[in-house]
């Protein structure tokens, strides 16, 4: 899609011959109070028979303070002016995705009978006994196992499963089958923390002269759940702890400098230079393989399972792409207007050189 282009004027405060400052707290929201939800109260999670209420804020902050600096100096006064935002939200929250069952990991998956009632079959070519009960190999009409091969379950695909991947602790997960699968859930930190800082210095040189400077600082980090790691397969992150994988920070930055002359009471020159850069990333731990010796990222489940694969953490490239933009722009601009009785005449020269730099690894797939 495309759009039309628009133009932006950004005014920041600049001091004045007065030290004045604030500090703020634009609004604090805390779960404390809050109540925790049916699934997290019945679904057992880190040893406990329930899922704790996860414990989070969200913060908003700021302080600014501006005022006179160096009086008298270069034939006119100094002003200085600052200002901070901050913002904090730990996010703490849950995730779930579905995982096999001890049956579907020991190689005895469940399906309809002909009378429709979930039916145990062992495929594989001898007795396996879980939980206490013992599943002989199933056999099909024509009296031969139902695994032709008589290898059973995938040693490598067991192995995953068995290493990193817990047993369910939420039966009636929506997004399984509820006997093959069942949904593990967990507590998972997703937090956001942005830092904006702004800082403007003027000087005055006499009454026809005057300098302003500005600097623009937005810092922000941004933890999201495209790919999580539920079985400590990652180097730091912990089996049965859900981790999120994924971060998109932002850091733009912008500084601009300006020289306003009054060259005749009717006659003034306006020059102005600014640089802007635009960088922010997409960083996830691609497709690495979940067991050494694994040519590349097994996916049990198929790409259009997302999510909700059968593996540790999700590789499909919807969940793992990554990019980053890197874009630099230089502004130099010089404006001359001219007041002529009831008419205002007004001449310029605008350079503006852009530069992007862009990689991403998806190739536009979706």
């Amino acid at each position: 899609n495309s759009s039309a282009g628009f133009q932006v004027q950004m005014v920041t405060k600049r001091g004045t011959n007065q030290w004045h400052g604030s500090l703020c707290e634009f609004y604090y929201a805390s779960d404390v109070g809050a109540a925790n939800s049916w699934k997290n109260n019945h679904t057992p999670s880190g040893g406990l028979p329930y899922t704790p209420l996860p414990v989070t804020h969200r913060n908003r902050f700021g302080a600014a303070a501006g005022g006179p600096m160096l009086p008298k100096f270069w034939g006119g006064k100094t002003y200085i002016f600052g200002n901070y935002e901050g913002f904090r939200f730990p996010n703490a929250t849950t995730f779930e995705k579905a995982v096999p069952t001890a049956l579907m990991r020991a190689g005895v998956i469940q399906v309809p009978n002909s009378a429709g009632v979930e039916t145990a079959y062992n495929l594989n070519p001898g007795p396996v006994t879980v939980n206490g009960v013992t599943y002989q190999p199933a056999t099909c009409t024509n009296g031969s196992f139902c695994d032709p091969r008589g290898i059973g379950l995938n040693p490598v695909v067991q192995q995953i499963w068995n290493k990193f991947m817990p047993l369910p602790n939420d039966p009636q997960f929506a997004s399984s089958d509820r006997y093959n699968t069942q949904g593990y859930l967990s507590p998972i930190l997703l937090p956001q923390r942005s830092d904006f800082f702004v800082f403007r210095l003027d000087h005055d040189f006499g009454d026809k002269w005057h300098f302003m400077s500005s600097y623009r600082y937005y810092n922000l980090t941004n933890t999201t759940n495209n790919q999580v790691d539920i079985g400590g397969a990652f180097t730091g992150d912990t089996f049965g702890q859900a981790v999120s994988t994924s971060q998109r920070p932002q850091k733009p930055d912008f500084i601009v400098v300006g020289l306003t002359t009054s060259i005749t009471p009717a006659l003034t020159n306006d020059l102005h230079a600014n640089y802007v850069r635009d960088w922010w990333q997409w960083a996830d731990n691609l497709t690495p393989p979940q067991l050494p010796g694994l040519a590349g990222a097994l996916e049990i489940g198929g790409e259009s399972a997302g999510v909700n694969a059968l593996i540790p953490y999700n590789v499909n490239s919807s969940s793992t792409r990554t990019r980053f933009w890197d874009g630099r722009d230089l502004n130099l601009r010089d404006d001359l207007s001219l007041l002529h009785g009831n008419h205002l005449f007004q001449f310029g020269v605008n350079y503006l050189r852009n530069y992007i730099g862009h990689s991403r690894n998806d190739n536009g797939a979706n």
